[in-house]
């Protein structure tokens, strides 16, 4: 039974087929920023409380708080530039990045006081920062580029940044996507030409293996209680465009996810994936409808 409700928020229960466990009924959303032309959603906290980018329909860039149905539209406190949201934490400080007017490249931190502030990891040597995400101490792992364009991990923490590498012997190209509240960072890195999931922990590094019949599993949020959600490649295919779907894993168990929407049948997405988890369970994630299609953000509710 498929419902509409105020605020751009489309709904419909769908069943979300669980790996190894029952079926379980989730609500599928549309997540589309009123009078705007394309949404496309950075993160979500573990309140439920999203943020991103959205463009107008009238051309113009804004980021956006999505809360319970309800949408803010606003702008970074600088002119003229273009930005983007890549993560929230309980308090409703975003991260993000920005390009300024000499297209400089800047990693910023903006406040829920309205206090704003670059984020560039400089002391490290970068010349280029992508912070990923914030957790509700203000912690923030990302990546950085150095002056060759080698490509390294950080943790921003107490005010200061620091390089981030996993404990995995011969482990290159580490990339940090995802970090709660307890200081648990999930991620993917390099090893042997392949690429590999991780959990980090009180300084120890957990590989995440791949969901069974897939290859490329790569976790990319984490929520406090460690539910994890992320996207991965179903085995076998030989497409110069494979298809990719979203997982939730939680205490063992993989589930993958398919969104259906309200009025539109049932399809095939090229592409789903999990990007954020709340501590209750919703899930914000990001589909493709096929090869060069606009990105469609949703949420996935587990239905009561």
């Amino acid at each position: 039974m498929c419902a509409i409700r105020a605020g751009m928020l489309l709904l419909c229960s769908v069943s979300f087929v669980s790996i190894g466990q029952a079926q379980t009924s989730y609500t599928f959303e549309r997540l589309e920023v009123p009078n705007s032309a394309y949404t496309f959603a950075g993160g979500m906290n573990r309140h439920g409380t999203i943020a991103g980018t959205c463009y107008l329909n009238d051309g113009t860039q804004a980021l956006f708080f999505a809360r319970e149905g309800r949408f803010k539209t606003f702008q970074l406190p600088l002119s003229g530039v273009q930005s983007s949201v890549t993560g929230i934490n309980s308090r409703d400080d975003i991260i993000g990045t920005y390009v300024d007017q000499s297209t400089v490249p800047h990693a910023y931190l903006l406040k829920h006081n309205g206090a704003f502030s670059n984020v560039d990891a400089s002391a490290l040597g970068a010349v280029r920062t992508n912070p990923t995400a914030i957790n509700a101490q203000g912690d923030v792992v990302g990546v950085y580029y150095d002056v060759d364009f080698n490509r390294h991990a950080y943790l921003f923490t107490h005010g200061s940044f620091r390089e981030f590498n996993v404990t995995v012997p011969g482990a290159t190209g580490t990339s940090p996507t995802g970090i709660n509240s307890r200081g648990v960072i999930v991620g993917t890195y390099a090893a042997n030409g392949n690429s590999y999931g991780f959990v980090h922990e009180r300084g120890r590094t957990s590989t995440f293996d791949d969901e069974p019949g897939s290859v490329g599993t790569t976790p990319i949020g984490i929520s406090d209680s460690g539910e994890i959600v992320g996207f991965a490649i179903t085995a076998g295919q030989t497409a110069e465009w494979p298809v990719v779907h979203g997982f939730v894993y939680d205490h063992g168990k993989f589930s993958d996810f398919v969104p259906v929407f309200p009025d539109e049948p049932p399809q095939p997405f090229l592409s789903n994936r999990g990007i954020a988890v709340s501590n209750t369970g919703v899930v914000l994630g990001i589909s493709t409808p096929n090869k060069g299609a606009m990105e469609i953000s949703f949420l996935a509710r587990p239905a009561k």
